[in-house]
């Protein structure tokens, strides 16, 4: 389900935990050609091996495995349609995380990894939003509450 947050939950998680992780890396799976991309960023931006070497996905998953800190690795906009196992390390000495559209990715996961983020209600989504503007508690009533649903509409297609 796209424009529900997954990718700023993400985001605030990685902030968050910022300092258990050693290293944290974003990786752009919408589609294959991003992630491969993703991986050439992170292969140059930590000096593996020759920058025109086609293996950039080989260097950065075995420079990985080697790394002794414990590191996230953030796979955002995850395609379950598209194999992409290949782009991951195998091992267990680090963290990954992954943001989908597509419910059936789950399906690969075991159940305790798995957190479904559903779309807000439309009162509570006023509520966050006129709570973000900082308006006071008491001065939130329904003529103001009438006046965000607008700003909550065009937000929400925005993010669509």
């Amino acid at each position: 389900m796209g424009g529900v947050g997954k990718t700023q939950i993400a985001l605030q998680f990685s902030q968050t935990y910022q300092s258990r992780f050693r290293r944290i890396f974003w990786i752009d799976a919408t589609s294959r050609s991003t992630a491969e991309q993703s991986h050439r960023g992170i292969a140059a931006e930590n000096s593996l091996g020759d920058p025109q070497n086609r293996d950039h996905i080989g260097q950065v998953l075995r420079w990985l495995s080697a790394l002794s800190q414990e590191w996230l690795l953030l796979f955002d906009n995850f395609p379950s349609n598209e194999d992409l196992a290949d782009l991951m390390p195998s091992d267990e000495c680090g963290n990954i995380l992954y943001t989908s559209r597509d419910p059936s990715l789950g399906h690969s996961l075991p159940s305790e990894a798995i957190s479904a983020i559903i779309e807000m209600e439309r009162e509570d989504a006023i509520t966050l939003l006129l709570r973000a503007s900082r308006v006071g508690q008491r001065e939130i009533d329904g003529n103001l509450r009438q006046k965000a649903y607008p700003i909550l509409n065009a937000l929400a297609t925005e993010s669509k």
